[in-house]
C-alpha cells in the first residue's frame, strides 16, 4: 500500500475533457507530484488514482483505497485483494445499490459510480482509519 494513497475527481463538471484531463492532472499533483496514475475520464465524471485498484466494466467504475474486506454469510472476515473487492462490490453494488456498503470493513476509502442511475457513492470505513474530503460548489 502506498503512504500517500489517494482518490480524487470531479462529477458534473461542464468542461471540454482536455480541460477535465487537465484539471484531474493538477488535482493529482497536490496529492502525490510524482506518482503512476490511472485516470478514469468520461463526460459525467473523471477520477484518478494512485496505488488503488480501480474496476471499470462500462456501467460501474469503482475505485477502493486502504485494506477492505466483505463480511456476510459464507465469507470470511479477511483481507483480499482489493482488484477483487472492487470486481465483486461492483457486482453487488449493481443489484443491491449502496446497501452493500454495510458488508465491507477494514480500513477504505471507495468511489462508485453508477452511470445509468447517474448516482456518485462515496464510502469510508465506519472507524476513519482512512479519509476522504470533499467539496461540493453550485
Amino acid at each position: 500500500m502506498a503512504a500517500n494513497e489517494f482518490i480524487t475527481g470531479w462529477i458534473n463538471l461542464s468542461a471540454s475533457r482536455e480541460n477535465s484531463r487537465a484539471l484531474l492532472d493538477t488535482m493529482v499533483a497536490r496529492h502525490a507530484p510524482i506518482c503512476d496514475s490511472k485516470y478514469i475520464l468520461t463526460e459525467d465524471f473523471g477520477l484518478a488514482t494512485n496505488g488503488v485498484h480501480v474496476h471499470d466494466d462500462g456501467d460501474i467504475y469503482l475505485a477502493i483505497i486502504g485494506n477492505p474486506y466483505l463480511r456476510g454469510k459464507g465469507r470470511a472476515a479477511k483481507p483480499v485483494n482489493p482488484a477483487d473487492l472492487a470486481r465483486s462490490v461492483a457486482q453487488l453494488f449493481r443489484g443491491t445499490g449502496p446497501e452493500v456498503l454495510a458488508n465491507i470493513g477494514g480500513g477504505f476509502v471507495l468511489a462508485a459510480f453508477d452511470r445509468k442511475a447517474r448516482r456518485l457513492v462515496l464510502a469510508v470505513d465506519r472507524i476513519g482509519q482512512k479519509h476522504l474530503y470533499y467539496a461540493q460548489y453550485n
